[in-house]
Parts: C-alpha cells; sequence; structure tokens
C-alpha cells in the first residue's frame, strides 16, 4: 500500500489529521474548508488513502485552483510605472521637507553658527594692557 495520502483528506473536527482506514468521520477538503465534503469509504480506500489523488475530480480542482493563486508581493504598489512614481514623489518630498525644517530650525536660532562664537570675557578688559583700545 502507497503511503501518500490525499493532502485534503480530514476528519470532521480536524482538517489537518484524518483516520488511516476508511472511516465516516474522514472528509474532503479538497473544495470547501468549512463545509468539508463526505468521501464513500470505498473510494477514500481506493483513491484517498491508496495514494491516487491525481484520479480524484476534487482533488485536480482543488490543485488547479492553486496553481491560479497570484504570487504575493512584497509591495503593495507593485512594480508598475504609477507605483514607481509616487514612490518617487514620496521620497522628493521626504527631502523637501528635511531640507525645509533644517532652514528652519536654524532660523529660529535652534542651531548654533559658526558666527555665534561668543566674544572672550576678559577681551574688552584686557584689551588697553596689549595696545587695544576700549570699545
Amino acid at each position: 500500500m502507497n503511503t501518500q495520502v490525499c493532502p485534503y483528506l480530514g476528519t470532521v473536527d480536524d482538517q489537518r489529521s484524518y483516520f488511516p482506514t476508511p472511516d465516516v468521520a474522514n472528509r474532503c477538503y479538497a473544495v470547501a474548508s468549512l463545509q468539508p465534503a463526505r468521501a464513500a469509504l470505498d473510494f477514500q480506500e481506493s483513491v484517498c488513502l491508496a495514494g491516487h489523488p491525481g484520479r480524484c475530480a476534487r482533488y485536480v480542482e482543488a490543485e488547479r485552483h492553486q496553481a491560479r493563486k497570484p504570487a504575493p508581493r512584497l509591495l503593495a504598489i507593485g512594480g508598475s510605472l504609477a507605483g514607481v512614481v509616487a514612490l518617487g514623489c514620496c521620497a522628493f518630498l521626504a527631502v523637501l521637507v528635511l531640507a525645509l525644517g533644517g532652514l528652519g530650525v536654524s532660523r529660529l536660532g535652534l542651531l548654533a553658527r559658526v558666527t555665534d562664537t561668543p566674544t572672550p570675557a576678559g577681551y574688552v578688559r584686557g584689551a588697553a594692557y596689549y595696545g587695544g583700545e576700549n570699545k
């Protein structure tokens, strides 16, 4: 006996387990996972449990349906031209906001400028000692 059992065979209570011999509690989940179909005992013995799922019309249809499912995409936008343009616009706006935000912060005086170097406290008083003038 071939040990390859139909992957869609399960029990009434659990889709992932099955009875290894024909049983009325075994169900076919190939077409509908919420309402599994009953499989006749002789059909279970000759097809489902015998390693010949390709002989079952429900199995063939389920496999055909699985093959038609699109592959999951990593990006929600996709690889279309519109998606690339939208992504480029978002990147441009982000750079623009960062650039304008940096200018706004420097104008508010939150960033130190090169010309904002404080004058030493002793410069005015000590200028007369070095020949300088007090202003």
